[in-house]
């Protein structure tokens, strides 16, 4: 309506309010919307959205309805959040498969005919092998000789990319997790009896800082990244432990209430699993050290209660692998003040975890070098690295150390020391952005794990050197980063694509750091 009176100002606050309130549930009104108000911020913003939900949009009618230009705009990107390069090569052959009742609606060409435009954004290199040599005999592709002809190049330069200039490439040659991240940090500016936490967006590379919002503070909460928003667990509400959820989308900067936990704990671990679940594990209630773990699927807003832990553990770690499963590594039990056991689920297997007991769904793993409570943990390549902490010894520690997981049922894994931090630090937060560590300790300060100064190689002899090895962590060194500009006592970090964080005029920023 204010469109249609050319009431401008109307027509941007409308917009605006829309852009804000955006969320799977209306995504598909709101992107119907946009198209009939030719409203490039709602279209953007709607794209935003496909692409931090991608493994849960596709299965949409939205997503099978899009055209050929609107699905290139959303899989053309580097800030697609995917679990695997081989479900956006899926979700594309399955948006052509649905050809035959779209063209019966009268689409102008039948949709295998955009498909030669299509393949240019999927990242082939992070196509396993075998299924991209397999595609060829794909019927959709053996009918296109366009197609044809481009799978055969790809496949020409990967396997002989040595003997081409970058130029060459057919495709984007990198992964999107090469994407621009910022860290998202979370804490008070100067002390931590502060009412309000600042939200600090931090550019580790360019050491450039902006505030993207604010929080009452939360004691002892798990504050845990999922799909590119915030959630904000259990801990301390004022005076008083809690189970409720707040959820932050630093796409918009506001807030929002969750489903809230079965139980009120604090001092508890949770990790993001997959692309749509968080599980919390253990903490502590006024009898101490709990057993208890529930499952959120964040889609669903349900929780569900899965198999205790064998004992109850406080100030742990908990972390999630790609696989589905889940570790619990150290903290304070019912006897030990700092324990270095590890303990592991996995919460991919396909059975009732309501009817499981706790001995056959939690297995033991390697214990840690170093016994410790209140640590930070961040998954690196499939390992598990931890970070800091205090210990039986020195009181807080700056050993660091590395979990290679278990290979195979009976196996405990192995853990192998790192590169330790500067004499007199701790760090208390860790995270993975761009593929490397990244940890925050006392007064703001900042530091990345990564492999000494090497000499420059080109596109395509990374692409081999990754696609060959895992990064050697053991040769890795600590090196300190400049400090964040506004949050002094760090209490969770996490990393989230650039293009999911606002950027609002009027907003607190620091250019460079010296």
């Amino acid at each position: 309506m204010a469109k249609f009176l050319h009431m401008d100002t109307l027509e941007d606050w409308c917009i605006q309010f829309l852009v804000e309130s955006i969320n799977l549930a209306c995504l598909s009104n709101l992107w119907l919307l946009s198209q009939d108000t030719a409203s490039d911020i709602m279209q953007d913003t709607c794209l935003s959205v496909m692409r931090r939900i991608f493994d849960d949009f596709v299965s949409t009618d939205l997503f099978a309805s899009l055209s050929a230009e609107a699905l290139l705009q959303l899989i053309d990107n580097d800030d697609l959040r995917v679990s695997k390069e081989e479900a956006v090569l899926q979700a594309v052959l399955s948006w052509v498969t649905r050809d035959q009742e779209e063209t019966s609606k009268g689409e102008q060409k039948p949709r295998v005919d955009n498909l030669h435009q299509l393949l240019p954004a999927i990242r082939w290199t992070e196509i396993p092998d075998e299924s991209r040599k397999k595609l060829c005999g794909n019927p959709f592709i053996k009918a296109n000789p366009k197609c044809l002809a481009f799978l055969e190049t790809v496949n020409a330069w990967i396997d002989k990319h040595t003997e081409f200039g970058d130029e060459a490439c057919p495709f984007t040659p990198y992964p999107r997790s090469k994407g621009e991240e910022l860290c998202l940090v979370v804490g008070p500016r100067k002390t931590l009896d502060e009412p309000l936490w600042t939200i600090e967006a931090y550019n580790p590379v360019s050491g450039q800082s902006q505030v993207v919002g604010s929080m009452k503070h939360r004691f002892d909460s798990a504050i845990v990244e999922q799909s590119g928003s915030l959630y904000v667990i259990g801990g301390w509400d004022e005076h008083s432990r809690c189970r409720s959820v707040e959820v932050f989308n630093p796409m918009t900067a506001t807030f929002a209430s969750a489903a809230p936990m079965n139980f009120e704990r604090s001092c508890h671990g949770a990790a993001a699993v997959g692309h749509n679940k968080i599980v919390v594990c253990g903490g502590e209630n006024e009898v101490g050290p709990v057993r208890s773990c529930e499952l959120l699927n964040t889609r669903l807003g349900t929780w569900t209660p899965i198999p205790d832990m064998r004992r109850g553990v406080q100030r742990h770690c908990v972390t999630a692998l790609a696989d589905g499963r889940v570790f619990v590594i150290g903290g304070s039990t019912e006897t030990m003040d700092h324990a270095a056991d590890v303990v592991y689920c996995n919460l991919a297997v396909k059975t009732d975890l309501g009817s499981m007991n706790s001995n056959d769904f939690w297995m033991e793993a390697a214990p840690l070098n170093v016994a410790r409570h209140s640590h930070a943990a961040a998954v690196v390549s499939d390992r598990i690295v931890v970070v800091g902490g205090f210990d039986l010894v020195s009181g807080y520690t700056n050993t660091v150390e590395m979990l290679t997981p278990p290979s195979r049922p009976g196996d405990l894994g192995q853990w192998t020391k790192l590169s330790r931090f500067s004499p007199g630090q701790n760090a208390p937060s860790l995270t993975v952005c761009s593929s490397h560590p990244i940890a925050f300790g006392e007064g703001g300060k900042a530091f990345v794990l990564g492999p000494r100064q090497a000499a420059k190689l080109s596109v395509c002899s990374q692409i081999k050197a990754e696609r060959q090895q895992k990064p050697d962590l053991e040769t890795w060194q600590w090196t300190e980063l400049p400090r964040l500009s506004f949050v002094s006592c760090v209490q969770a970090v996490a990393a989230i694509p650039r293009a999911f964080i606002c950027d609002k005029d009027g907003a607190e920023h620091v250019e460079k750091k010296k």
